[in-house]
């Protein structure tokens, strides 16, 4: 998948707040082509670097999917992990990203309902020059709580 991993979870460990984990994926032409396919999303500011230029922007850009798969990725696979469901998410698209803007995503644990077996988790996503593209929080079921 092209990612790489700054922090595996141990499943035996507790999860606590302030926990984190971060990937990093660099945004691609075969990814905006995949996103397009798999959404039937073919808006042109995808796919026509002169069409998103009209519309003001540098270039085309990714589906804004393209980072919340970095945080669906991280949740249900690095932190919490397998089993991790969302309940309800707050996105907030900050900038655009670009073909060939490298991505890191951070998730953090901002709090544990160990009764409730949830989660509430924060991400965050940033471009090469440290600047933030997109941000929210999440509430997560997570059995391992």
């Amino acid at each position: 998948m092209g990612l790489s991993n700054s922090l595996i979870i141990d499943k035996s460990m507790e999860l606590k707040v302030g926990d984190s984990a971060s990937i990093t994926q660099k945004a691609t032409t075969m990814l905006v082509e995949k996103y397009g396919q798999v959404s039937g999303d073919y808006n042109p500011v995808h796919f026509d670097d002169q069409y998103a230029k009209t519309l003001g922007f540098d270039g085309r850009m990714m589906h804004g999917l393209f980072c919340m798969g970095m945080i669906s990725y991280l949740v249900g696979t690095v932190m919490p992990g397998q089993g991790a469901i969302f309940i309800d998410e707050e996105v907030r698209y900050v900038r655009p990203v670009y073909i060939d803007d490298e991505i890191t995503a951070t998730v953090r644990i901002l709090s544990v309902n160990s009764e409730k077996k949830r989660l509430e988790v924060g991400f965050i996503c940033k471009n090469q020059c440290d600047l933030v593209v997109m941000q929210g929080k999440t509430r997560v079921l997570c059995k391992l709580v």
